[in-house]
């Protein structure tokens, strides 16, 4: 029971590091090359003249199968690579992107989209996987249409509520200790890479998608910006809130502007 006590504990320890450690870049590749694309001899991964990757000749059957791979980002394993960090280290991940470590991680936009495609083809598939939410209605035409389109694109549902949180976490933590001051733009990018997770969750139950929506949630501000448990929840709390209030307010003036424009 001790020894397995042990090993527990230091997995975890090994993992708390894992999480924390950037990605490590092995050193560039020393062998001589002959680019085929220009003709000039060079070392390193790509030829100085002209740019085309090492290694590039004839077409086989093996670089016909990279070429495929490359729309989904799995010639340099960037789209699982992006996974694997995402859900294993999300804030360390997101501020390791937004502060310019980008060169291996997969188009956070470009993600969103492959995944929330991946997620409904999923759900049409096999519809037993989740339970397919039926969409909201008011009886307001346009709110209804507009609900409409967000439950049948999910990945942009997703992604718009998220900007809802962009400027009240610009408000709450601008002053973070582990990554003070963050822009508004860089508030887009940890709301798209929140919404992969959200999307994906959708492949569970609501209650389930509800609870990794929101762990993945508070893990991710938690690790981004380096307060503690309790300053992270209630400062997220406040977040959530006023995007519920601002959400609540559009949708209010849709409803207001709508009567009014059947009355006359």
């Amino acid at each position: 029971m001790q020894t397995c006590r042990m090993r527990i504990k230091d997995w975890c320890a090994r993992f708390r590091t894992w999480q924390q450690t950037p990605m490590q870049y092995s050193l560039q590749n020393q062998e001589k090359h002959h680019c085929a694309n220009c003709g000039h001899d060079f070392t390193g991964n790509y030829c100085p003249y002209c740019s085309q990757k090492a290694g590039v000749g004839r077409i086989t059957w093996t670089s016909m199968w990279q070429g495929i791979m490359v729309l989904w980002g799995m010639e340099s394993r960037s789209l699982p690579y992006s996974l694997v960090q995402l859900f294993g280290r999300p804030g360390y991940f997101i501020r390791e992107y937004i502060s310019g470590h980008r060169q291996v991680s997969y188009p956070p936009v470009s993600l969103l989209v492959i995944m929330g495609v991946v997620v409904n083809l999923i759900r049409w598939a096999f519809p037993f996987v989740a339970q397919e939410m039926e969409p909201t209605t008011f009886g307001v035409e346009l709110l209804d249409r507009v609900f409409l389109w967000m439950h049948d694109h999910i990945e942009w549902n997703m992604l718009l509520w998220s900007l809802m949180f962009v400027f009240p976490t610009w408000v709450m933590f601008r002053k973070a200790p582990a990554y003070p001051a963050h822009t508004l733009p860089e508030g887009f990018f940890i709301q798209v890479f929140l919404s992969v997770i959200g999307v994906l969750s959708l492949l569970f139950t609501d209650r389930i998608s509800m609870i990794i929506s929101a762990f993945y949630g508070i893990e991710t501000y938690r690790q981004l910006f380096g307060y503690g448990l309790w300053g992270t929840l209630w400062r997220l709390t406040i977040v959530t809130i006023c995007a519920f209030t601002f959400v609540l307010i559009v949708l209010l003036s849709i409803v207001i502007g709508e009567a009014a424009a059947g009355q006359t």
